[in-house]
């Protein structure tokens, strides 16, 4: 009796129950206990758990040594908008992506009726992200290298392909498409004259007209260009196979391979179209001189990637003063 006394009259003396505060600690430690028992042992991965209003109620030493303590679930979420409560009573999973200070994680977020919250696993994705984007820079560079090779084999320059490649995105961008499909089409438009290489030295660089059987042939590199890409599941070489079966297709018709017209042509194989024209007319060659042109809006970004990728023949381009020729396809906005 005298120990129960002795809290009781110094919890009056300083508003201080020990034994309550006992009881709480038992009961967080407890409930912690609880919610360790529900995850994977020996988890050396964050892990969090948040109630149904997505506050956090739990998060490991994993995780507050490389985050801080999670204070609710919009924390790693950010944008993303979930209800919490639809997770656990659905016991859904939900996935995102969270990054800081140059690591990369992946959050699998697994709702759970039985304790009525939501189980947060982290997983370390960095090397992976790295190594993904590794594979993309490499498959960029090849792009870069097969379409400089294509290109000199019809004695044209290695920059060619870059303006081509840098104005297909611009084209791209003031024509509507999201960044990520303008990224997507600069990446494969220097693929564009790749069946080229399967076309023989005596057409492709022949100085005077072609005969009817030499121009069959020679158009043959749009669909030599296609078969080489048509299986690829990699984005930039599906692209690529629809930049160089179509860009020679015109708007009324009247092109090749297909005779497509207006929007039944890929709107990359009309933006690289335009951007190979444009390049064509506006570059020096050794057999002609740029010609002064103006296209449309947006003009000085377009000289801009002209004179950063010059060729190494070129002289000093003349301003691009005077209007765009009649002859010269626009680009269709419809």
């Amino acid at each position: 009796m005298l120990l129960p006394a002795l809290l009781i009259l110094y919890s009056a003396a300083t508003n201080y129950c020990a034994v309550y505060h006992f009881l709480k600690i038992n009961r967080q430690l407890s409930r912690n206990n609880y919610y360790l028992s529900q995850l994977p042992r020996f988890n050396p991965e964050p892990v969090c758990i948040f109630n149904d209003k997505g506050q956090a109620v739990f998060c490991n030493s994993s995780a507050e040594k490389k985050f801080g303590a999670f204070k609710h679930l919009f924390q790693i979420t950010g944008e993303e908008l979930i209800d919490p409560r639809k997770l656990i009573s659905s016991e859904n999973e939900f996935t995102c992506r969270y990054s800081r200070n140059g690591k990369h994680y992946l959050f699998a977020m697994i709702g759970s009726i039985e304790i009525n919250s939501v189980l947060a696993y982290g997983f370390d994705i960095s090397e992976v992200i790295e190594t993904n984007k590794g594979i993309i820079d490499t498959q960029k560079e090849i792009t870069y290298i097969l379409g400089e090779m294509a290109e000199s084999r019809s004695m044209e320059t290695g920059s060619h392909v870059k303006r081509v490649a840098e104005y297909s995105r611009l084209l791209a961008l003031h024509y509507g498409l999201s960044e990520e499909e303008a990224n997507l089409l600069r990446d494969a438009s220097p693929m564009h004259d790749i069946g080229k290489v399967a076309i023989p030295d005596s057409i492709l660089n022949k100085p005077g007209k072609l005969t009817e059987d030499e121009w069959r042939i020679m158009r043959q590199h749009t669909e030599k260009g296609y078969q080489l890409f048509r299986n690829s599941n990699r984005p930039i070489l599906k692209t690529a196979a629809i930049v160089s079966y179509q860009y020679h297709e015109k708007w009324d018709g009247s092109g090749y391979p297909r005779g497509f017209s207006g929007e039944e042509i890929h709107i990359f194989g009309r933006i690289t179209a335009v951007a190979d024209v444009f390049d064509a007319l506006g570059s020096d060659r050794v057999y002609k001189k740029a010609w002064d042109l103006e296209l449309f809006d947006n003009l000085d970004e377009f000289i801009a990637v002209r004179d950063k990728f010059k060729d190494y023949y070129a002289a000093k381009p003349e301003p691009l003063v005077s209007t765009l020729p009649k002859e010269v396809p626009r680009l269709i906005s419809a």
